[in-house]
C-alpha cells in the first residue's frame, strides 16, 4: 500500500472497511512471507557454516549487515502496518479505533468492539 493510498482512503461505509482491512491483511501477509524467507535464508547460512556448533566461526560483515537490514526492514514495515499513529497513515490500530467509533455511532460494520488493551501495543498507553 502506497502512502498516497493511505492518505486518500476514506472509510465511510461497511464496504470501505472491508476493502481496507483486506489491504492491511494482504500487505501484512506479503511482509510476513518475506520475513520468513529471510529467516530461512539466515538459518541456511548458519547451517552451512556450522555456526551453531562452532562458536568461534563468524560470517563476513557485509553478509551480516545485508541480512540484518532485510529482516529489520520487514519488521519495521509490519510494525507500521499494525500500529502507525501518524496522521498520514491508517494502521490496523487506527482502523480499529475508527471502526469502533463508527459502530458506537450506530453504523453496523459487523466487527466486535475491541477493548483498549487489545488495541494498544504492550507497554504503551495509546
Amino acid at each position: 500500500m502506497g502512502q498516497e493510498n493511505l492518505k486518500s482512503f476514506k472509510l465511510q461505509k461497511k464496504e470501505d472497511f472491508i476493502v481496507y482491512l483486506r489491504k492491511l491483511i494482504m500487505s501484512t501477509y506479503r511482509h510476513v512471507k518475506d520475513y520468513k524467507r529471510y529467516i530461512d535464508e539466515l538459518d541456511s547460512i548458519i547451517e552451512e557454516r556450522d555456526l551453531r556448533n562452532d562458536k568461534k566461526k563468524t560470517i563476513p560483515r557485509d553478509l551480516y549487515t545485508d541480512i540484518k537490514h532485510r529482516i529489520t526492514g520487514v519488521e519495521s514495515h509490519i510494525m507500521n502496518i499494525m500500529g502507525d499513529l501518524t496522521n498520514t497513515a491508517l494502521s490496523y490500530n487506527k482502523f480499529r479505533k475508527l471502526a469502533d467509533k463508527r459502530q458506537s455511532n450506530g453504523h453496523d460494520l459487523g466487527l466486535d468492539l475491541l477493548e483498549e488493551r487489545q488495541v494498544s501495543a504492550p507497554g504503551t498507553n495509546l
